[in-house]
C-alpha cells in the first residue's frame, strides 16, 4: 500500500459508558469483522463569514464566495466518489485492524464467519473538510462501531472519527499543498485520491483497535 506521511491525526470517540463492553470484552475471545459502506463522500470547503452588521458590499461579496465554494464542493464531491473504490477502502481499514488486533487483547481477529461476535462497522461519511478559507484540509474517515454477541445482544457501541491533516508543511506530499485544495484535487490523479483515502483507512483501523483495548480496560 502506498505509505503518505500523516500530520495533525486525531481520533475522537463519542463520550458514552463502556461498562458493558468491559464486563464483556474478555469473554468474546474471537471477533470477525463486517464492513459497511452507510454514508457517501463529501467536501466541505472553507467558507466566508459576514453578519448582518457587516457593510452590504462585505455581505455580497461573501454570497459570492461562498456561492462558489459550494458548487466546487459538488464538483469535488464527484471526483472523490468516482476514485474511491469502497470496497478496496474497506479491506484496508480491515487489514489495519486486524495487524494490530492479532490474538488480541481484549479478544482475537478472525474471518471465520462462525465466530462468536461480530464487529460491524459502518462507515458513515469520508472527504475532505476544509474549517475556513484558506485553511489547510483534513481528510475525514468517520465510523459507527457495534459488536454483538453470538446471540444477538450488542455489547459495544461507539462513534470514531479519524482525520488526517493535508497540505501542512511537514507532508506537503499528503494531498492538497498549501492552501489550495481544490486546485490540488484536480492535479491528482484517480489513483492518488484512491490511494490517499486507502491509507488513512488502514491507518484508522488500527487507532479503533487501541481505542477498544482502552474501553475494555
Amino acid at each position: 500500500m502506498r505509505q503518505i506521511a500523516l500530520a495533525a491525526l486525531a481520533l475522537t470517540v463519542m463520550p458514552g459508558c463502556h461498562a458493558k463492553f468491559k464486563k464483556n470484552a474478555s469473554s468474546l475471545q474471537q471477533v470477525r469483522v463486517q464492513t459497511v459502506l452507510t454514508g457517501a463522500p463529501y467536501v466541505n470547503l472553507g467558507k466566508v463569514y459576514a453578519d448582518s452588521q457587516d457593510a452590504p458590499i462585505l455581505q455580497l461579496a461573501a454570497a459570492v464566495v461562498n456561492t462558489v465554494q459550494v458548487v466546487k464542493e459538488i464538483d469535488q464531491t464527484a471526483r472523490i466518489a468516482n476514485a474511491v473504490h469502497v470496497s478496496e477502502v474497506n479491506r484496508a481499514l480491515e487489514a489495519g485492524l486486524a495487524q494490530t488486533l492479532q490474538g488480541g487483547p481484549p479478544f482475537a481477529y478472525t474471518d471465520d464467519t462462525q465466530a462468536p461476535a461480530l464487529l460491524q462497522i459502518e462507515v458513515d461519511s469520508y472527504g475532505l473538510n476544509v474549517p475556513w478559507l484558506g485553511a489547510p484540509g483534513e481528510f475525514t474517515y468517520s465510523l459507527h462501531m457495534r459488536i454483538y454477541k453470538a446471540d444477538g445482544e450488542r455489547v459495544y457501541n461507539a462513534w470514531h472519527t479519524c482525520e488526517a491533516g493535508a497540505g501542512t508543511p511537514s507532508a506537503p506530499e499528503v494531498v492538497f499543498s498549501v492552501v489550495n485544495n481544490v486546485r490540488s484535487l484536480s492535479e491528482m490523479s484517480d489513483a492518488d485520491i484512491h490511494a490517499a483515502f486507502e491509507t488513512i483507512a488502514f491507518w484508522c483501523g488500527q487507532e479503533v483497535v487501541l481505542k477498544m483495548r482502552r474501553h475494555a480496560g
